[in-house]
């Protein structure tokens, strides 16, 4: 068996720059916080959690079986998921060519339902996860930086591939290796 998902790998320099400065202000505030590491970060299209071998080689399949043209995807505006009231998640949101995205992923979602495969029922609500918040400790400070940081641009990436990832659980925090990679065309 294996936990694993599909996403977007972030891999800019200067996106990855900036959400490292955010961070940096994040962790000031005292708050007990674990960062997401910048060489993890990535957009979710799906979670599928634990499935064995030969679902892993369907969801391959699956994979190879969409075509889609290389695009950008732009970040921007620091967001608290689900609201302000109740931080469990620090994100970006994703503008630029965000309906591109969506049609993707929908068109994923559609391909693991028809391999009975479980997916999230929500609407799908593109994000980039920066960092997690563990307790209420200092919210009004995290706030202060969610506010401060709302309108900021943290850049584009060009999105080339689509990853199926297996995440492996540590002590030191997720270990993500590639499975497969689906490029698009350019």
């Amino acid at each position: 068996m294996k936990r694993v998902f599909i996403s977007i790998d972030v891999e800019d320099e200067e996106v990855l720059e900036n959400i490292k400065q955010v961070q940096k202000k994040l962790l000031e505030t005292g708050s007990s916080i674990k960062l997401v590491e910048l060489f993890n970060l990535h957009l979710t299209l799906e979670f599928l959690g634990e499935i064995n071998e030969k679902e892993v080689e369907y969801v391959m399949d699956i994979l190879s079986s969409l075509s889609f043209n290389e695009f950008s995807l732009s970040f921007h505006s620091l967001v608290s998921l689900p609201n302000e009231n109740y931080i469990r998640v620090i994100a970006t949101e994703v503008g630029e060519q965000v309906d591109i995205l969506k049609s993707l992923q929908s068109e994923l979602r559609a391909k693991l339902k028809k391999g009975r495969f479980k997916v999230d029922k929500r609407t799908y609500t593109p994000h980039l996860t920066i960092a997690r918040v563990k307790s209420r400790k200092n919210k009004e400070k995290i706030l202060k930086i969610l506010h401060s940081y709302k309108e900021k641009n943290y850049g584009t990436i060009k999105v080339d591939a689509i990853n199926l990832k297996e995440s492996i659980l540590t002590p030191q925090g997720p270990k993500y290796i590639t499975l497969f990679k689906k490029k698009g065309r350019n």
